[in-house]
């Protein structure tokens, strides 16, 4: 989540001149006058602050997967950001990534940013369903965990942290296969 703040400056350079804010009526006000009541002022910029705020979570790639694969976009899940939210069971995608046995695999987030703390849980994929979470790893800043040690369909969920009341989770399908 990155929060950016814009500050410009109202200079009166090129469109015409800028109405004077109460700053600057109090500078000219207080500025010296020339002989033959000629002001001496000297037009100051007007701060004008903008906060641009990124709603909601960032996108999270899985990335390390077999064959070259480029990282594979997750599916987002259930969200609390900032006073909202959604409620989402676990998702299992129709279609994922191959991974062998015990891979190192890492999620990159985008706009980048590392959680405060993340869960990653795996669990076998039955009937196009979660079975029992079988696997799961946890930490905090970069993400970073392996693949199970057993072949078949796997879910993979992954929930992370980026501060109060911001927190999301993702899912992947991965087919970990020797």
């Amino acid at each position: 989540m990155s929060v950016v703040v814009v500050t410009a400056a109202a200079c009166g350079i090129g469109g015409g001149t800028p109405a004077p804010s109460p700053r600057s009526s109090a500078a000219s006000a207080s500025s010296s006058q020339r002989p033959g009541g000629e002001s001496s002022a000297v037009p100051r910029p007007t701060p004008v602050t903008t906060a641009v705020v990124v709603a909601g979570p960032p996108s999270a790639s899985l990335a390390g997967l077999a064959g070259g694969e480029a990282a594979l976009a997750g599916t987002p899940g259930s969200v609390t950001w900032d006073g909202t939210g959604t409620d989402a069971p676990w998702i299992v995608p129709p279609a994922g990534g191959t991974a062998r046995p015990t891979a190192p695999l890492t999620v990159v987030f985008e706009p980048a940013d590392e959680p405060d703390s993340w869960t990653a849980r795996w669990a076998p994929v039955t009937d196009n369903g979660p079975g029992d979470v079988a696997v799961s790893d946890d930490g905090a800043a970069q993400v970073a965990f392996d693949t199970p040690s057993e072949a078949g369909t796997w879910g993979l969920q992954l929930e992370a942290a980026f501060g109060p009341g911001r927190s999301a989770a993702w899912y992947w399908r991965v087919e970990v296969s020797r």
